[in-house]
């Protein structure tokens, strides 16, 4: 497959300078979710808080009796009785992204240490360039962020073609996305005309304008979550060995080699570039959100959860779910809906029959942790869905496609 797409290419005349070339760039702002970021451990003990005074040998003073009170009674005092659910470890999420917006910019030799890393990484692209045009795909890795060089990579580099660039580490992106966005520059067309196409259908309409365009794929990690399967990189390995397919990926994940065989291994045709700009990851944490676990929340994989427990329940008990969920956010996604009026709304769309089987429902949602009972301001009880507004939103999404 390398040496066809090599021989592909050969064939292929260069693009003149008064040529108008389309460029298409996405950012996939509907996937858009770059790499949480890493806290770096630091071996580096502060061994000055670990010192004992110094030796009073001889002294006998109030200080000395206190000590001695304590290291009687300390060992027998009471054991506390909390625990840690006692501690309120959630964070607002404004909390958590203050220290990116108002941390001190980096000191000026730092800075110009950066700017002159990144300036080296920039002369280099010839290579990338090269190494693409010789059938092989690029692999970006280092510590650091790495938007800035893709970015720089597809402004300078990729302009006899069409340019897309993935943001990889959403956790609803899809292999099959990724393609109906690829065969959509291909065509210069709109992705909507391409979304009910399988994925092997993708491939070939890609393929077939492999004389007439060329398609530079800047896929920013391509170990992100949602890309993880083996499934989603055998497809991204068969769109980077088609002819006309130019990829510049990124890794951050120090494993992220164990998720290619032997076979992907080879159409992805890897040149690996350590790229490392120890440029903080504040860009990717404000485009991704704050991780879940840092705001006290597990939204990612209670949607997961909740996707996976719908998608085993009757159309009617989904349809009731969508009812309340919709009924929830309409109202701003902070409370939920009564008993009565979610009864009244079932009926009226004719879901449920009764008060028994709408009950059966709930408690079925409960049982999953789908829906929770919540106390309104006006002092009635109220069913909601325990998922932000946003989260919740995306579940219904998902729920629509079942």
């Amino acid at each position: 497959m390398a040496r066809r797409k090599r021989a592909a290419l050969a064939d292929d005349e260069p693009t003149t300078s008064g040529q108008a070339v389309r460029r298409i760039s996405k950012n996939f702002s509907q996937y858009a979710c770059i790499e949480s970021v890493e806290q770096p451990i630091s071996d580096a003990f502060d061994l000055m808080s670990l010192q004992q005074p110094a030796s009073s040998k001889g002294r006998r003073g109030p200080q000395h009796r206190s000590d001695l009170v304590s290291s009687f009674f300390q060992p027998h005092a009471p054991a506390s009785r909390g625990t840690l659910a006692d501690l309120d470890l959630h964070l607002a999420e404004d909390t958590i992204h203050q220290p990116s917006r108002s941390a001190p910019p980096a000191s000026p030799a730092l800075a110009q240490a950066r700017a002159e890393l990144l300036e080296q990484h920039v002369r280099g692209m010839d290579a990338w360039f090269a190494s693409l045009h010789a059938g092989a795909s690029v692999l970006l890795y280092g510590w650091g962020s790495k938007a800035p060089l893709l970015q720089t990579f597809g402004a300078r580099w990729a302009l006899d073609g069409a340019c897309v660039a993935v943001q990889g580490l959403h956790p609803g992106l899809t292999s099959r996305a990724v393609l109906v966005w690829v065969a959509a520059a291909a065509k210069a067309g709109p992705p909507s005309s391409y979304k009910s196409y399988r994925e092997d259908a993708l491939l070939e309409l890609i393929e077939s304008e492999a004389g007439n365009r060329r398609v530079y794929v800047l896929l920013h990690n391509i170990d992100g979550p949602g890309l993880r399967d083996n499934a989603a990189q055998r497809a991204l390995a068969a769109m980077a060995a088609l002819p006309n397919v130019h990829l510049v990926a990124t890794v951050d994940h120090v494993n992220a080699p164990l998720l290619w065989d032997a076979k992907m291994q080879s159409q992805f045709s890897w040149v690996w570039h350590a790229t490392p700009t120890f440029i903080p990851y504040d860009k990717e944490l404000v485009l991704a959100g704050v991780p879940s676990l840092l705001l006290g929340r597990r939204e990612e994989g209670s949607k997961a959860g909740a996707l996976l427990v719908l998608s085993s329940l009757s159309q009617s008990a989904r349809a009731v779910f969508q009812l309340l969920a919709n009924q929830q956010l309409e109202v701003g996604g902070e409370h939920g809906i009564s008993f009565d009026k979610l009864f009244q709304m079932c009926r009226e769309q004719f879901l449920v029959s009764n008060e028994m089987l709408l009950k059966g429902f709930l408690a079925e949602f409960r049982d999953h942790g789908l829906v929770v009972t919540r106390r309104h301001p006006d002092g009635g009880d109220v069913l909601a869905a325990p998922l932000a507004p946003k989260a919740l939103a995306r579940l219904l999404t998902d729920v629509a496609g079942l």
